[in-house]
């Protein structure tokens, strides 16, 4: 699925949104060879960051001071505007009131943004979580699972209240291809 929500140029503003385990870091890992000069924002790097620092304490201890850092790291970028390298952000996407704020922000700062949905089945999503080993508390999981679903009917209709350039709903198997495609249209080689 593919809706283009205005005429013009491409993004240089990437939100790469799915449910957890639905691929998004695993894209953004295969995206740094496509796009080398991408400014990818993922919370596995704060994430990363943090375990250094307190590598006795479970992730569930210090994983709100992850979500903290990774939320201002995209603040940081997309505040400071366009520049020479294209923006690319790691966001379930599924929280309406931040993805609203963001996509706003973004155009308030010159950005040109696009939203690429990384598609999976709750199967797929339960396996990219093994894979990373971090699974969801159930709970959690069919909060993401229930706005996703509810999401997904208005895409159609371009999120008409959300200014993105473009919409595009891909499976996993797509989901690198998509986010360079949106940035390489840019005029950024890769």
């Amino acid at each position: 699925m593919q809706h283009n929500a205005a005429a013009g140029p491409a993004a240089d503003f990437v939100l790469v949104a799915g449910v957890p385990g639905a691929g998004k870091s695993t894209a953004l890992r295969a995206l740094v060879g496509r796009v080398p000069n991408a400014r990818i924002l993922d919370p596995e790097q704060p994430r990363d960051w943090v375990r250094a620092r307190f590598a006795d304490l479970p992730y569930r201890r210090y994983r709100p001071l992850v979500h903290l850092i990774a939320t201002l790291r995209v603040l940081w970028f997309v505040l400071r505007g366009p520049g020479k390298r294209p923006l690319v952000v790691h966001e379930p996407g599924t929280r309406t009131r931040l993805r609203r704020a963001l996509v706003r922000l973004a155009h308030a700062r010159g950005w040109r943004p696009a939203l690429v949905f990384i598609e999976v089945t709750p199967a797929e999503a339960a396996r990219g979580q093994h894979a990373r080993g971090r699974i969801l508390r159930e709970q959690s999981f069919a909060g993401h699972w229930k706005r996703w679903s509810r999401l997904k009917e208005h895409l159609t209709d371009g999120l008409a209240d959300e200014p993105w350039e473009h919409i595009l709903v891909v499976p996993r198997s797509r989901a690198v291809d998509a986010i360079a495609g949106e940035l390489t249209a840019t005029g950024t080689k890769s």
